[in-house]
């Protein structure tokens, strides 16, 4: 086990539709170790407020975390970031480093996507045609849970 700080808890926004129905509230938790590695894990909020997380708090998770992608397992090296649909992870399979973007259905209160994952392969594929370095992409339309 590590222990990480809390450096921020980010809410799900759902912009003027709200959270789609019988949907739990989430919560991202953007942390970093003692050397300065970021990482983020996602709990539901009631959870994270069940274990009194707040900033600046510490806890306890496995020193890696590990995503699997269609029964593959990838190491993540780092969160990259977020954006309009979805989160962006660098992660490697041990011989190879790959970005993994995890979808996520947050709703965008200035941007409306007909199919995300259709948007994220047309953004590769443009990326590929203009041959910019985009070596590995993978895709996931899971909700990462912690805990």
């Amino acid at each position: 086990m590590k222990t990480y700080r809390i450096t921020d808890i980010i809410e799900d926004e759902f912009g003027c539709e709200g959270r789609p129905e019988g949907e739990e509230p989430m919560v991202t938790i953007l942390l970093v170790d003692d050397t300065g590695k970021q990482r983020s894990i996602r709990m539901a909020d009631k959870l994270a407020y069940e274990k009194k997380l707040d900033i600046g708090a510490e806890m306890e998770l496995p020193e890696e975390e590990v995503m699997t992608l269609n029964g593959k397992e990838y190491k993540v090296k780092k969160l990259l970031g977020k954006g309009k649909g979805g989160y962006s992870y660098l992660v490697t399979d041990g011989e190879k480093e790959y970005v993994l973007k995890q979808i996520h259905h947050e709703p965008c209160s200035y941007y409306q996507f007909d199919n995300k994952l259709e948007a994220e392969k047309g953004i590769i594929n443009g990326l590929w045609k203009l041959e910019l370095p985009c070596q590995s992409c993978l895709i996931s339309m899971k909700h990462r849970n912690a805990f």
